[in-house]
């Protein structure tokens, strides 16, 4: 039988090995909460491992939060009533979400209004509403709108510049409203349309839906 000699060096690499095979187990142990969920056990496929909790980077944290805030329903019901009967309009229907679109720490209501009396061909009526000491008021009607309503990370004159949809439904264009001397622009149908394939960074705040159909849009004034 034949003797295995393992001199001074030999021993030394073998001491070597048996520490980097500790630490690594260690090293395993440590990492085992991290583990993602569910992935099946005997090495069937790679294991994907999942960042720790709070380790997200200030980006990647504005990235995931919405811009979205919420806004006193009760308030903006009276605001949105008296709005409907100052431009002697029917009761309508409508989506809202709170936006604070010029940064002073208060969000505004953008209300898009989408009953007969406030839809046309090219599009509805989205109202935008700011809290006064009173309750909120509105600041910006802008005609012939269709959602998505998207609010821009682009900014003028201190207000956030919106994208939306309008015109009649074939055409799929959309347009972006920027803030100028005279606030928002009040008829989107009328801006230059934007490129098909230009991309937008900002949030869908109020989102799309299928447009009206084309037996009802023949009763819907122009």
């Amino acid at each position: 039988m034949r003797l295995l000699r393992i001199t001074g060096s030999g021993i030394f690499r073998l001491a070597a090995l048996v520490g980097l095979l500790f630490l690594g187990g260690c090293q395993g142990n440590n990492n085992a909460g991290l583990l993602q969920a569910g992935a099946p056990a005997g090495g069937e496929r790679p294991v994907q491992l999942l960042k720790p909790v709070g380790s997200e980077s200030g980006d990647d944290r504005a990235a995931l939060a919405s811009i979205r805030q919420p806004v006193n329903e009760k308030l903006l019901a009276k605001a949105i009533e008296r709005y409907r009967l100052n431009k002697k309009q029917k009761a309508s229907p409508y989506r809202s979400v709170g936006v604070d679109l010029n940064s002073d720490g208060q969000p505004e209501a953008l209300v898009l209004l989408e009953g007969d009396d406030w839809c046309a061909r090219t599009g509805c009526t989205l109202a935008i509403f700011s809290m006064s000491r009173t309750g909120y008021r509105p600041v910006a009607t802008i005609r012939r709108v269709w959602s998505p309503v998207t609010v821009a990370r682009e900014r003028h004159n201190g207000w956030s510049d919106l994208v939306v949809k309008t015109g009649l439904a074939s055409r799929n264009q959309h347009v972006r409203l920027r803030f100028g001397a005279r606030g928002y622009p009040g008829n989107a149908v009328t801006l230059t349309p934007m490129p098909a394939d230009i991309e937008v960074e900002g949030e869908v705040v109020i989102e799309g839906v299928d447009l009206l159909p084309q037996e009802l849009v023949s009763n819907v004034k122009p």
